[in-house]
């Protein structure tokens, strides 16, 4: 939506979505400048050529805007390896003490981001606790987590550049999303059935390929079940006769 202008409906929640992105931000910047002594990356300049005018071997708040990618990465951490070159590796910070699947594969688009404007791929990435019991949690990634990334992204570029619009599918998402009263209003203007809460997506498709496309059209199939006592004496007066 956000990607075709649409202004969000819910107001109340996208700018919720903004302070708790502010605040991990701020917990990222503070705990890893008391752990590592990183300093904040300046506005409007890429992190490269920050690391250049500064000593610190960590950067937060990093912004990287490109064609297909615009993030902000919480940390970039520059290390040389034996021929002095520098590299640079994605941080972020750790919600939970157990790393996720998702966790690792945001980790891995942050490599992304950090390919976009080095042209290297980081090998690892780390996570930093929110706690003073572990400094940081190392993780490898791999093609595996890689791949899922890429694909994600793939996928959202794709979404993004669909003209018009894909058409609108109600999901037990929507509560989490600013447009939700939008979508609603629309899936019942056209009577979709993904009204219908308790239908997965898969029987959706498959009514969709025996014809049925709305909540009334389905609502035709539905017979009333007959009471077996009053059809075995129905049956019965008729054997009489």
């Amino acid at each position: 939506m956000q990607s075709v202008g649409t202004i969000a409906t819910e107001p109340e929640f996208a700018e919720y979505q903004t302070r708790i992105a502010n605040d991990l931000a701020q917990q990222f910047h503070l705990i890893a400048a008391k752990k590592f002594a990183a300093v904040m990356c300046p506005p409007g300049i890429s992190f490269v050529n920050a690391f250049r005018y500064s000593n610190a071997l960590i950067l937060v708040n990093c912004a990287i805007r490109t064609q297909s990618i615009r993030t902000v990465i919480h940390g970039v951490e520059r290390i040389a390896d034996n021929n002095r070159t520098e590299q640079y590796f994605p941080l972020r910070l750790a919600l939970e003490q157990k790393i996720t699947k998702i966790d690792k594969i945001l980790l891995a688009f942050d490599a992304i981001a950090i390919e976009s404007q080095t042209g290297r791929i980081p090998t690892f990435g780390r996570f930093i606790a929110r706690d003073d019991k572990d400094k940081s949690q190392k993780v490898q990634l791999t093609d595996s987590i890689m791949d899922s990334a890429r694909s994600a992204l793939n996928e959202l570029l794709a979404f993004e550049s669909k003209q018009p619009p894909p058409e609108i599918i109600l999901n037990r998402h929507c509560s989490e999303c600013e447009f939700q009263t939008r979508c609603r209003k629309l899936a019942e203007k056209c009577d979709d059935l993904s009204l219908i809460s308790t239908m997965s997506a898969k029987e959706r498709l498959k009514l969709n390929d025996t014809g049925i496309f709305t909540v009334t059209q389905l609502s035709y199939t539905f017979h009333l079940r007959r009471n077996r006592k009053t059809q075995t004496r129905f049956i019965a007066n008729v054997i009489m006769l």
